[in-house]
């Protein structure tokens, strides 16, 4: 199977995995409730099916392998947003450390099965065909567009369009960091802290009801807030497609053509 084809394949395989294996007690009410209950089973049965996947396949191309030497100098602007949430934690109060535990515990699993897919799988797959420009934008939009699916859980799709779009520009991020860097190992971790600030920030945010609008300053703030995110991914992919055509080898001089006017020697 072509390579963009058992890409897809497996992010259907990766759906199919997310939406039908259920976890422990009754189904959840919230994205916090989901996550604090219990381990997930979900993001580690999808990341050992995609495991299986890359050795039966013997799939190239995931990152799994140490940074660049000098990149993590690039992860500064991401990591003054992490630093941001963990002061915001810290003078809201943290919470009990056994939560904390389990919310570590998930979204590390999280970050490992998303990351796995799109940044690994999905794009490398896609990068077979296209150039780096429409496989990132591609990867990353549908990135974007499976938050959609947290509707299940939320019953709020303007609140899971709003997740797409952020993730959209978060996705635009982590691809950029996992191709300046060479590795998929930070992007897998800075997704899974990304996400515990996140939950522990809004541990106790009460959602708003299905149906019921959201205020146009809840839709446009969080927007702005990922936006410089966004374009930092975009200028590092903008880098990455400079590094790729800056080692790609020049093509061969053209044979010299005889000069028919030249005298003969």
């Amino acid at each position: 199977m072509r390579r963009p084809l058992a890409a897809f394949a497996l992010l259907v395989l990766w759906l199919l995995v997310n939406a039908l294996v259920g976890g422990p007690g009754p189904a959840p009410t919230s994205l916090q409730d989901a996550v604090t209950r219990a381990v997930l089973p979900q993001p580690a049965m999808a990341a050992i099916a995609l495991g299986l996947a890359a050795l039966l396949l013997r799939w190239k191309g995931l990152g799994f392998r140490q940074p660049r030497p000098g990149t993590w100098r690039l992860l500064w602007l991401p990591g003054l947003y992490l630093l941001l949430t963990a002061t915001l934690i810290a003078v809201t109060g943290p919470p009990p450390p056994g939560l904390v535990a389990i919310i570590l515990a998930n979204m590390l699993l999280v970050g490992l099965s998303e990351e796995l897919m799109f940044r690994g799988f999905l794009y490398s797959g896609l990068r077979d065909r296209l150039s780096l420009w429409p496989a990132a934008l591609i990867t990353s939009m549908l990135f974007g567009a499976v938050h959609v699916l947290n509707v299940a859980v939320t019953g709020h799709l303007r609140l899971a369009l709003l997740q797409s779009v952020a993730a959209t520009m978060l996705g635009l991020l982590l691809l950029g960091l996992r191709l300046r860097m060479g590795s998929i190992w930070p992007v897998i971790l800075l997704h899974a802290f990304w996400n515990v600030g996140l939950l522990v920030l809004g541990r106790n945010a009460t959602p708003p009801p299905p149906g019921e609008p959201l205020p146009i300053a809840a839709q446009i703030a969080p927007i702005l807030f990922l936006l410089p995110l966004g374009l930092y991914g975009l200028r590092l992919l903008r880098d990455a497609a400079r590094e790729e055509r800056g080692a790609r080898p020049a093509p061969p001089p053209s044979p010299a053509q005889p000069n028919p006017w030249a005298p003969p020697t």
